[in-house]
């Protein structure tokens, strides 16, 4: 059996989402730390900028579906097009058996290329089904308590976050304030 791809869109368009992408790793690179083998952090500090750039991005990334999806169409229609020029000679000497039950014994070249473009069709899916998976997901977890205990937690996040001396401090008791209150 013979198996081939086809790349839908070139991936220096612009709707390959690239700059997405790139926005995506910017804000990443700007605000998460890496905990290597913990997964990711980001400094309470640094939470709202944060948060007001996964915003930014969420805007973007809604502009860029938007005018991905007037642009895939046509794009989707063109490149189907392409390929059943390509393909349809071979399909034509030897349509696919599954085929014989709609063309019957006198089946024609436009009835193979309608067939062919049918199964393109359904192959490359719809703009709306593409454009819908589109989305950008930030999930907060907190670090446990047993995390912060670790040994082997501390030293790589002390060694990710060389800026922190401690990652927590506790106390027995509640901690004694040096200010004194008169009443």
């Amino acid at each position: 059996m013979l198996h081939s791809s086809f790349q839908l869109i070139d991936e220096a368009t612009d709707l390959s989402g690239g700059r997405v992408t790139k926005l995506k790793q910017f804000i990443a690179k700007r605000y998460l730390i890496n905990l290597q083998g913990y997964g990711t952090v980001i400094l309470r500090s640094e939470k709202e900028a944060f948060e007001v750039a996964v915003k930014a991005l969420e805007r973007y990334i809604r502009r860029f579906q938007r005018q991905a999806k007037r642009k895939l169409q046509a794009a989707i229609d063109r490149n189907r097009a392409l390929l059943t020029t390509a393909l349809l000679p071979g399909v034509e000497a030897n349509p696919p058996p599954r085929w014989r039950k709609f063309l019957g014994l006198g089946f024609d070249r436009d009835q193979i290329a309608r067939m062919l473009d049918r199964e393109l069709t359904v192959a490359f899916g719809s703009v709306d089904r593409l454009i819908e998976n589109m989305r950008l997901d930030v999930v907060f977890k907190g670090i446990t308590y047993e995390s912060l205990n670790d040994p082997e937690f501390r030293r790589v996040a002390q060694k990710a976050i060389p800026s922190i001396a401690e990652l927590h401090t506790e106390y027995d008791a509640a901690k004694a304030s040096t200010s004194v209150e008169s009443s």
